[in-house]
């Protein structure tokens, strides 16, 4: 158990393990890019992700997450621009 616990472990309050599949994608500086993913994917969804994919291809796959979910945040704020 480490003593500074990521994101996601810190939202559901319980402790980060050694090997916690979301502390290298979810740091405890940024806790709002996990809520944002949370909200839409849910951490189950994306605990499963993370799981299937290979540990080299995870970087990518949450930060396209995180890009996907702030594009659609900006279409619905702003609409789309021509």
């Amino acid at each position: 158990m480490s003593s500074n616990r990521c994101a996601v472990c810190k939202y559901f309050r319980r402790r980060c393990p050694s090997n916690c599949i979301f502390s290298p994608y979810f740091p405890p500086n940024n806790p709002q890019r996990f809520t944002c993913v949370h909200r839409i994917y849910g951490a189950s969804n994306i605990g499963k992700m993370l799981e299937e994919l290979a540990v080299e291809d995870r970087a990518i796959a949450v930060e396209t997450c995180i890009m996907r979910l702030s594009v659609e945040y900006r279409i619905r704020c702003m609409g789309v621009q021509d």
